[in-house]
């Protein structure tokens, strides 16, 4: 148990990249963690089920492979599929096409469902919006991690950020306008929405001007036990297996664990049970299950400040990169215009000369 532990840790130093087409497999000791490498102007899209009443968290982190600057689309939309039952009261069926019944798929719902639908459900719900009362969700902005931790030292402008993300994020969208969101640390950008609708949803990341590596995953409260109060959002899967050790810790007791692999118990005398008895008390793990509580929480906080650092490192070289670009082409830009000039000397100062020579010549 806490051999798998100390194994995490090894082997969060030691990641193992295994390159499949456009796929990153960053394999870690419990979890996979896919990360796509995204070209100029491509998407890439994941996919899960969810129920209606449970919350989902939404991650999304982006570096930038080349030169480019780490910015992206993501969006968050659904269900694209298997909501049959999302408008019983407008049928089952659409419209037949050369023959063809095509059932109410979101994927079309949310292209024209708006529109559509609009006449028959306005006068229903007054003041809520024909989608926030379907379930229908489809989100989307731009995530730019350009200037991520560039000013860490200054607070309140990170409060200032963090105030007008939260304004952001909870104020409706009421038009089409993409919206720039730009992060002020070093770290994965999260949203948790509330799921009304059964059926399939998505997220997708679209890079826009510059090759990127994408790591993004969708959670569900349902399959990872709830909400954290801290974050807001749903457990991560390094917050559950902790939180799962930690149970486990409490539950056990000094009673021994069976094992399918063990051999049979044999039956001692009665002599030897006599001297044997009580001579471990259940109080007697209870400093081992402590210092097991405490080393568990330490290891977990090592891999969370691992992968913290991971990304900074990362994000820090590219914002090098970035700036060494910079100054090259500033370089050669000042190279470029200071010869200009002094051709432009050279002609004005020769041209000056003859001009004097014949001047000098003539007298």
């Amino acid at each position: 148990m806490i051999l798998r532990y100390f194994t995490a840790a090894v082997l969060a130093w030691h990641w193992s990249h295994a390159t499949r087409g456009g796929v990153v497999v960053v394999a870690g000791a419990d979890r996979v963690a896919v990360v796509y490498n995204l070209r100029i102007r491509s998407s890439e899209c994941i996919y899960d089920q969810f129920q209606a009443k449970e919350s989902v968290t939404y991650s999304v982190f982006v570096e930038s492979e080349s030169h480019g600057q780490p910015k992206a689309t993501i969006s968050f939309e659904g269900p694209i599929s298997g909501n049959e039952g999302l408008h019983p009261d407008l049928g089952t069926m659409e419209e037949n096409h050369g023959g063809i019944q095509q059932f109410n798929q979101l994927g079309r719902e949310l292209r024209k469902g708006a529109v559509t639908h609009w006449p028959n459900i306005k006068d229903k719900d007054k003041g809520v919006r024909f989608d926030k009362r379907a379930g229908i969700i489809n989100r989307e902005l731009i995530a730019d991690w350009t200037h991520a931790g560039e000013h860490e030292d200054a607070e309140l402008s990170r409060l200032e950020a963090r105030r007008k993300m939260k304004e952001h994020l909870s104020s409706t969208p009421k038009s089409d306008f993409v919206k720039t969101m730009m992060i002020d640390r070093i770290e994965p950008f999260e949203e948790t929405h509330l799921i009304k609708a059964d059926g399939w949803y998505r997220l997708c990341v679209k890079s826009l001007a510059s090759k990127l590596l994408v790591e993004m995953d969708l959670r569900s409260s349902s399959q990872l036990g709830g909400i954290d109060k801290e974050t807001g959002h749903v457990y991560t899967h390094e917050e559950r297996a902790t939180l799962d050790e930690n149970v486990l810790l409490k539950s056990s007791d000094a009673s021994p664990v069976e094992s399918s692999d063990a051999a049979p118990v044999v039956k001692v005398d009665e002599d030897l049970e006599r001297h044997l008895e009580q001579q471990i008390k259940g109080t007697d793990l209870l400093p081992t299950q402590t210092q097991a509580k405490h080393l568990v929480s330490l290891v977990a906080e090592m891999m969370k400040m691992h992968d913290e650092h991971k990304r900074r490192v990362r994000s820090h070289r590219a914002s090098a990169r970035r700036n060494y670009d910079g100054v090259s082409r500033s370089g050669w830009l000042e190279t470029l215009l200071y010869v200009v000039v002094c051709g432009f000397q050279i002609y004005t100062v020769r041209k000056w000369l003859l001009q004097n020579s014949l001047l000098s010549g003539n007298i």
